[in-house]
């Protein structure tokens, strides 16, 4: 129910008819309840939603997640722009009016210009997941490789800047009450290359070759893996 419950989750309320015809694939006609609807989806390029002239708003004070919602202009388009500096020149040149996940080192230029907010909120973290079927399985190198990361180091190179990240042992925010915990901090942010290299010795590692799979669509996550690369390559 509380998985249900989390809007990050979209439980979509839709016409019976719509959920019965719906193929292996999931359903093919996009119907909610809220006051836009879809109108035209053009794969790899935009979303367009356009006014739904029958919505019925609630009445109250809109909060972002009930009360009233009312849709104030009559089209709304989505594009996909994969390319870090056509977002932030769309942004400067008034061709979008919101763009999401620019490039940390955009934000001085941004804060400055006339009629744009910068917004910095909470959006992920960075973990790594080990691969247990090959030489992962061995905890002792799992702990090598965390002793031997300057957590603090590697977000400040692949961020920039601390305005956009912040230390937490937790997989979840203290906010995020229902999963928060502190359970295990004390392993976290323990960088101390001498224990790294003694757990080196306990697996003994011998130089395999380690494979680090990561994705540029996210520049952070990209910077993230090119800096664990350097340093993993560091104390051996």
């Amino acid at each position: 129910m509380y998985t249900l419950a989390d809007v990050t989750q979209a439980a979509a309320i839709m016409p019976k008819e719509i959920i019965d015809s719906a193929g292996s694939t999931g359903v093919e006609q996009y119907i909610g309840t809220g006051p836009f609807q879809l109108e035209d989806w053009v794969y790899d390029s935009y979303i367009q939603f356009s006014k739904f002239d029958d919505y019925q708003s609630l009445d109250g004070e809109p909060n972002g997640l009930g009360g009233k919602k009312e849709a104030l202009v009559d089209d709304l388009f989505v594009y996909f722009v994969a390319d870090d500096s056509t977002r932030t020149n769309g942004i400067i040149t008034g061709e979008y009016d919101y763009a999401f996940q620019l490039p940390q080192d955009s934000y001085d230029q941004l804060e400055g210009a006339d009629g744009i907010v910068n917004d910095v909120w909470p959006f992920g973290f960075q973990t790594l997941v080990f691969n247990k079927e090959g030489i992962f399985g061995d905890q002792s190198l799992r702990s090598a490789v965390n002793y031997g990361l300057n957590n603090e180091d590697l977000l400040a190179l692949a961020f920039t800047d601390e305005t956009f990240y912040e230390m937490e042992p937790a997989y979840m925010r203290p906010e995020q009450t229902s999963w928060y915990t502190q359970a295990g901090e004390e392993h976290y942010d323990v960088y101390d290359l001498e224990q790294a290299e003694q757990l080196l010795d306990e697996a003994g590692y011998s130089g395999e070759e380690i494979t680090i799979l990561t994705s540029e669509d996210y520049s952070y996550h990209y910077n993230s893996a090119i800096i664990t690369q350097q340093a993993l390559e560091d104390f051996g």
